[in-house]
């Protein structure tokens, strides 16, 4: 497992985010890396997934809530965002920061727990892709822990984010798991 295989984008030094571009009431904010990247054969988790060339696996049998691994088996670099869940293992979780890992290589990303009430394999080892990512909100308020020096608090922020979330669409989860959580607003709003 070699650390020059995988960038995180830690802070907003990472990037230059340009002039907003407005178009029929969507405002983009057109973003440029600051550090030289190999961006030729970028592909998404999901994508690699679907072919069978991405793995992530719990830390060992015992796990770790708050990493997992990532191995790209592919021939070309891995791009996992901010916020993307990924379901199974011991426990749904999503990735805490965006992660390119090069191709064919292998290391230790740090991930945030979305479902709180379960620690044991479900059917799989593996975790699997998902249909669901974390919110803006989410994302946001975590970023700004991880700026500001204060990882400790972002588990407890992610749990409190998902048990509000939980509340205003009327919506639970006997795990506490925002995929289901937002799967039951989702049914809530097909049969309404």
């Amino acid at each position: 497992m070699e650390a020059n295989n995988m960038k995180l984008f830690n802070s907003i030094e990472d990037l230059s985010i340009l002039n907003p571009v407005n178009q029929d009431g969507l405002t983009l904010y057109p973003i440029i890396l600051n550090n030289e990247i190999k961006m030729e054969g970028l592909e998404l988790f999901d994508d690699l997934y679907d072919r069978d060339q991405v793995k992530a696996l719990e830390i060992g049998e015992a796990g770790i809530v708050q990493e997992i691994t990532l191995k790209n088996e592919s021939l070309s670099n891995l791009l996992l965002f901010d916020g993307e869940a990924i379901i199974g293992a011991k426990q749904n979780r999503i990735s805490e920061r965006t992660v390119i890992l090069q191709s064919n290589s292998e290391t230790q990303i740090p991930v945030n727990c979305v479902e709180r009430g379960r620690w044991q394999f479900d059917e799989d080892v593996h975790f699997a892709k998902s249909n669901f990512s974390a919110s803006p909100r989410m994302k946001s308020r975590k970023a700004h822990l991880l700026n500001n020096d204060e990882c400790h608090k972002v588990q407890d922020t992610m749990w409190g984010e998902i048990d509000e979330l939980s509340m205003k669409l009327n919506a639970s989860s006997a795990t506490d798991d925002l995929g289901e959580v937002l799967r039951t607003r989702e049914s809530k709003l097909r049969s309404s």
